[in-house]
């Protein structure tokens, strides 16, 4: 299947694409409102709500300007390179989920949507979760190393 023709066939079958599918492909965290999708031989994810999706977006705009200084970008530019933008998913979520339990720092997200929500009654707004201490976890985040 060529690229455009993928490309074309994702965008028909998935009308509510997840926004933190690269953290879900890449294993660093599972959301109750997320469902794979298969178009030939690859993957994607989809979300299950708009307005789960609405909300994810709102978080992962925050992440990404917040961590503009953190990650040596001067402005953020979509779409960001592979490997910022997971450094941004994966760390992002890990940060709030630490700023939400404490004692689950260093554990995997189990559910994002549950800890979006946990946090909206913690901190009230999406604007309003501590962006400071998140960028810290983006900033230290490492992907899985590559097996050769």
């Amino acid at each position: 299947m060529e690229e455009h023709e993928y490309h074309k066939a994702y965008q028909a079958l998935n009308s509510c694409p997840c926004i933190f599918e690269k953290a879900l492909l890449s294993t660093c965290c599972t959301c109750s409102q997320s469902q794979r999708i298969h178009i030939a031989e690859r993957e994607g994810m989809s979300c299950l709500t708009p307005f789960s999706q609405q909300q994810c977006h709102e978080l992962l705009n925050c992440l990404c300007d917040s961590a503009q200084f953190a990650l040596k970008l001067r402005k953020v530019e979509i779409p960001l390179p592979h490997g910022k933008l997971l450094k941004i998913q994966c760390g992002g979520l890990q940060g709030l989920q630490t700023a939400v339990h404490i004692e689950l720092e260093g554990k995997p997200v189990k559910d994002i949507h549950h800890l979006v929500q946990q946090a909206l009654v913690l901190f009230g707004e999406v604007k309003y979760f501590p962006y400071p201490a998140i960028v810290r976890f983006i900033t230290h985040y490492r992907a899985r190393q590559r097996r050769f």
